[in-house]
């Protein structure tokens, strides 16, 4: 059985910007807020790593071509700080190294310019979305299988009961171990 489900995000994503081109910048800023987003902007990698260590953001988009250290450092830099928000990489460099390069830095999706503006957007929802989506789709699956083992345990006569949200057996106590070189009954003689 398969169920399809929509994700709504009613609060405004918030979005972490940093391009050192201030045209290009603009440009984002303006049509990240028009789709909805919250956004902070950094020009440099030193600004990028202060606002992005400060403040918890659920995505960051980040050039690779900056003028003082590169997005890679960037990159690199948040995930060794256990920062986890999700990083598209927004850049000119297309060659196939560049991006791989990215990714293994800790990059989370990869975007070349010129680029669509409605792909940046479904990028950037799809990368904030996905880890909600895992979440999910762990739930359902720990429902599924508490659903099974209750009616597992239903089968052999016992009983679970949730206390505290910790599930817990009432029919099923520990059963002491007998002495070594004891002689243990038939299971047949215990039904």
């Amino acid at each position: 059985m398969h169920f399809a489900i929509t994700l709504r995000v009613t609060a405004p994503m918030r979005i972490l910007i940093v391009e050192d081109e201030p045209r290009m910048l603009e440009l984002l800023r303006k049509g990240l807020y028009e789709h909805g987003f919250t956004l902070m902007t950094a020009a440099d990698c030193a600004t990028g790593l202060e606002i992005a260590m400060a403040h918890e953001f659920d995505a960051i988009v980040l050039d690779i071509g900056l003028r003082t250290l590169d997005g890679y450092v960037l990159t690199q830099a948040l995930r060794e700080r256990a920062r986890s928000a999700p990083v598209l990489i927004l850049t000119a460099r297309d060659a196939e190294d560049d991006i791989i390069h990215g990714l293994d830095m800790g990059a989370d999706d990869y975007l070349t310019k010129p680029f669509s503006f409605l792909e940046l957007v479904a990028r950037l929802q799809s990368i904030i979305l996905t880890p909600i989506r895992i979440n999910l789709r762990f739930s359902q699956v720990a429902e599924r299988w508490k659903s099974a083992m209750n009616q597992a345990m239903l089968d052999f006569g016992a009983e679970i009961t949730v206390d505290d949200s910790r599930e817990r057996s009432t029919a099923c106590e520990p059963v002491p171990a007998p002495p070594i070189g004891a002689k243990l009954a038939p299971v047949s003689s215990y039904a």
